[in-house]
């Protein structure tokens, strides 16, 4: 890729575990990033057993965790890499996914991308918006079965120059816990085919 893209990736659902549960679920998650080379911090906010956790060896992003009494957020944030820790976040939601599905967002910003590669829907003149949204088409990942595991990925085109425009991707779906890891992976992988048209 020619250009900085800043990429980010969140995990987000609900939890029915206890203080005492969450501090050790905090733990094994620690332990879990420890051995990758992303920053982490990790923090709870359950009444009566708050912590914060930091660490890691600053190689590869930040992931950050936050805990509170039912629900939970892990973010992992890089710039021009789409190579999430994501058996580090799979274990984020097999620890703390104890109550349903798992919400999926992936999301890249490209800066400065020049106008006349932008493709917009409904036939919008590229030189003539301020913002604009549109769908994007997903990207079979490769081997896998048409429609299997995709996310909804649509755009957010402002304009910077009058010749280019910010452009933000935004990819979502929601997941199994068991599976929450090889989605997050494809998604990321149908979010790097979309930034690779946008930044050669």
């Amino acid at each position: 890729m020619g250009r900085d893209v800043y990429v980010s990736a969140t995990l987000a659902g609900r939890h029915s575990l206890g203080p005492d549960a969450v501090a050790k679920a905090c733990g094994e998650v620690e332990r879990e990033l420890r051995d990758g080379t992303a920053e982490y911090a990790i923090r709870s906010f359950m009444p009566g057993n708050g912590l914060t956790r930091c660490g890691g060896r600053g190689g590869s992003g930040l992931v950050t965790v936050k805990i509170d009494e039912s629900s939970f957020m892990a973010v992992w944030d890089d710039v021009s890499s789409f190579d999430a820790p994501t058996a580090a976040l799979g274990a984020v939601g097999r620890l703390l996914g104890a109550a349903g599905e798992i919400s999926i967002r992936v999301t890249a910003l490209v800066a400065d991308v020049a106008m006349g590669s932008v493709q917009f829907a409904g036939g919008l003149s590229p030189a003539t918006f301020a913002t604009t949204t549109f769908h994007l088409s997903q990207p079979a990942p490769s081997g896998d079965k048409a429609g299997e595991d995709e996310a909804a990925f649509g755009c957010v085109a402002t304009r910077a120059r009058s010749e280019t425009a910010n452009i933000s991707i935004i990819g979502e779906r929601k997941s199994a816990v068991p599976a929450v890891r090889e989605t997050l992976a494809r998604a990321l992988d149908a979010l790097s085919a979309h930034c690779e048209v946008l930044t050669i």
